[in-house]
């Protein structure tokens, strides 16, 4: 089936909106837009529960360094809620609050103590890690309950992600101790929150070395981002793997002494796990390439069973082509099979350049289903500048295109 394409000019002051879309015609036999048919009004999906609220930003086109070439954005914040909007206020980088985060800070809850892991639902408030002494200090747990150390590899030791389960019980500690030049040990910690103190339920270990003359071999666990069941028993993360870089996806159970599961193989290019579902399916974030000018960045959900394999999202990109992987993630809403995901809208700049224009849209996870713009209706337009990359060192004077106004996802809102 072929997608839209929407061709705009180089932006101007006046220009508000996009040029109508020009579709292409496509063909299917009868017969199977009969079955389509049947398919689609025998399987409607039910509508989102009107007590899902999503907190959200928008950038309206915010100012860019003509040095440096770094661009801030000027974001709107709103929640939306039981059919009704509310905002804008003015806010921060929303984008620091994506699962894509490398720092410490990142994983606090926000100011009103509530949780910034919309992907595990409201597990998140009132929980905190911080660092209690120097560079090379413990990690330290607060939550309602009390207070432990969650993480201590020894020195050297780097915190990548701690992620509550959503019945806020337990967190899923992903940390690295790096020895330099010549081995990374990871793994994984599920931490049981109690007051009487906080006990690690299950550890799995993983060590990655430097021999010659084969080079890097051994698997690493190297993204933040676990995604936990919604009964909060078990929980599924990525493994890097040597020698070729691939990534697999795997499920732990929440237990003492469980044994780790392949559920998903390494040639998918699926390596960040968003959600799971109520349903038992696992969303993921998967990228592939197909050669140093074009990749694809994909949202899909597969069952842990039998079932179909949905394709919620695609994006291609093409050079200078900003990474779709940058907001492109999704989330299963709490208690529901509803996906709340950043769509990727194919524009074209200025420039002849494909930009992905990102909207905030909902959708059932069943096959071919359609998704909405969250607010019913596509988000008004604008373009901004931002540096084109660039691979040459030392790197010269920036260049810059137009990368339409984005909207992204902060966490879920009650």
């Amino acid at each position: 089936m072929a997608r839209d394409r929407i061709q705009f000019p180089r932006p101007t002051a006046q220009r508000n909106a996009p040029r109508p879309t020009r579709r292409r015609a496509w063909s299917m036999p009868l017969l199977a837009l009969a079955l389509l048919g049947a398919f689609t009004a025998s399987c409607a999906p039910p509508p989102a529960p009107p007590w899902i609220g999503v907190q959200w930003s928008r950038d309206t086109g915010g100012t860019t360094n003509p040095t440096t070439g770094e661009y801030t954005g000027a974001w709107d914040r709103y929640v939306t809620s039981a059919g009704s909007t509310t905002g804008p206020t003015a806010s921060g980088n929303p984008l620091l609050e994506t699962p894509q985060p490398l720092l410490l800070s990142y994983f606090s809850p926000l100011p009103d103590g509530t949780a910034r892991f919309p992907w595990n639902g409201y597990a998140g408030e009132g929980i905190s890690v911080t660092r209690s002494t120097g560079l090379y200090g413990d990690y330290v747990a607060t939550f309602p309950g009390g207070i432990c150390v969650v993480h201590q590899m020894g020195p050297g030791a780097t915190l990548l992600g701690a992620m509550p389960s959503p019945d806020g019980r337990f967190i899923a500690v992903t940390s690295t101790n790096n020895d330099f030049f010549f081995a990374l040990a990871s793994r994984i910690d599920v931490v049981s929150l109690t007051p009487t103190g906080c006990p690690t339920v299950t550890t799995v270990s993983y060590l990655r070395r430097y021999l010659e003359p084969g080079g890097w071999t051994g698997d690493a666990v190297s993204n933040p981002t676990v995604a936990w069941s919604p009964n909060s028993e078990a929980l599924v993360y990525s493994l890097n793997l040597q020698p070729d870089g691939a990534a697999s996806i795997i499920r732990l159970d929440a237990t003492a002494g469980s044994v780790p599961t392949p559920v998903l193989s390494p040639a998918t290019g699926c390596t960040v796990p968003l959600g799971w579902s109520i349903e038992n399916r696992i969303l993921l974030s998967c990228n592939s390439s197909t050669g140093s000018s074009l990749g694809q960045s994909r949202i899909i959900s597969i069952p842990l069973g039998a079932g179909p394999t949905n394709v919620i999202d695609t994006s291609t990109a093409g050079p200078s082509t900003f990474s779709a992987s940058f907001t492109h993630y999704g989330y299963y809403a709490p208690g529901t099979n509803t996906i709340v995901f950043n769509k990727a809208v194919p524009v074209v700049n200025s420039d002849g350049l494909v930009q992905p224009w990102y909207q905030i849209h909902t959708v059932y996870d069943l096959p071919f289903a359609t998704s909405s713009p969250l607010l019913g209706v596509a988000p008004p337009f604008g373009w901004h500048q931002e540096k084109v990359p660039s691979v040459v060192f030392p790197p010269p004077p920036p260049t810059f295109t137009d990368v339409p106004n984005a909207e992204v996802v902060e966490r879920w809102h009650r």
